[in-house]
């Protein structure tokens, strides 16, 4: 799913925290009706100020109004949060969960009070900060914001000191040098996938010095058996080549993947990668090569 159900994911829980009803405490109102699709009570958890503008509508167009709000929330009807044990999920119109949503903590001053969420999906977590006020006896939203953490390059400024993590990151760059090389072959020639990144990089020359082009990178290490580059060995292996109809289009797109394994574990790097046609890179840091089953990765 693209990443506007992100957005939906924070108006899920603006709405879940509208739709609290009266508790002693916004944890409370929070997890009582979470997943509650009654426009009404919705009004009674607005802040007051806006909900004093409401009731001066006619009863028709404060409907539409409140309506509206639950329609945003769901993407008309395509997204729901419901009750998991101590989470809750956000899920799609046949249910299938798309992220699922932690309480981390709760945080009150006097009548105010900030409800810090997280929503986490495989390798995938955002944090949100709902913030809410007690009037009338009623905890209120107030707000919703998105929360991003930073160390402030604390790691980051470590990690040029070590050269297994300099050759961790040259691994992942040589993966997508290789996936270049790899997709513009089978873009340029009917034969489908190359059968080897030597065949791959003879045709790309070929092409450029048609053209007076120079080589873009440094991929000279590819045409090498083994191929060694920056403390990793790398293998190239080709399940389908598959191949191209007559305008160049994909007749059957063939399958194909490379893998980064460490020369010497711990020494020249911790990680194992793996890439495929598919252009995502994934990684494992047990001693054995990576797959299309491993995580993937993060940094």
């Amino acid at each position: 799913m693209k990443v506007r159900w992100r957005d939906s994911l924070y108006l899920g829980l603006l709405c879940g925290s509208l739709l609290a009803q009266s508790s002693s405490s916004p944890a409370g109102a929070l997890e009582e009706l979470v997943t509650t699709q009654d426009p009404q009570v919705i009004l009674r958890h607005l802040p007051q100020s806006i909900q004093e503008r409401l009731e001066a509508l006619p009863a028709m167009e404060r409907g539409q109004y409140l309506q509206g709000l639950l329609n945003k929330v769901t993407e008309n009807g395509k997204m729901g949060l419901r009750a998991a044990g101590n989470t809750w999920e956000l899920v799609d119109r046949e249910s299938n969960v798309l992220a699922t949503v932690r309480l981390k903590n709760v945080f009150v001053t006097g009548a105010d009070a900030l409800l810090h969420l997280e929503a986490e999906k495989e390798n995938w977590s955002e944090g949100a900060l709902v913030s809410m006020r007690l009037e009338g006896k009623e905890w209120r939203f107030t707000g919703v914001a998105p929360l991003k953490s930073t160390d402030l390059g604390i790691e980051s400024e470590l990690h040029r000191y070590f050269s297994s993590d300099r050759n961790e990151d040259a691994a992942m760059s040589a993966l997508g040098a290789i996936y270049r090389q790899v997709m513009s072959a089978f873009g340029n020639h009917p034969d489908g996938y190359p059968s080897s990144l030597a065949i791959a990089l003879q045709s790309q020359r070929i092409k450029q010095a048609a053209a007076r082009a120079t080589q873009p990178e440094e991929v000279s290490w590819m045409e090498h058996d083994p191929m060694v580059h920056q403390g990793y060995i790398f293998r190239y292996v080709v399940i389908d080549p598959g191949f191209r109809g007559a305008q160049g289009l994909p007749v059957r797109s063939g399958q194909w993947y490379a893998t980064a394994t460490p020369v010497e574990y711990s020494e020249t790097g911790t990680r194992s990668f793996f890439i495929d046609e598919t252009a995502v890179v994934r990684s494992t840091t047990e001693h054995r090569e990576a797959n299309s089953s491993d995580p993937p990765q993060r940094r």
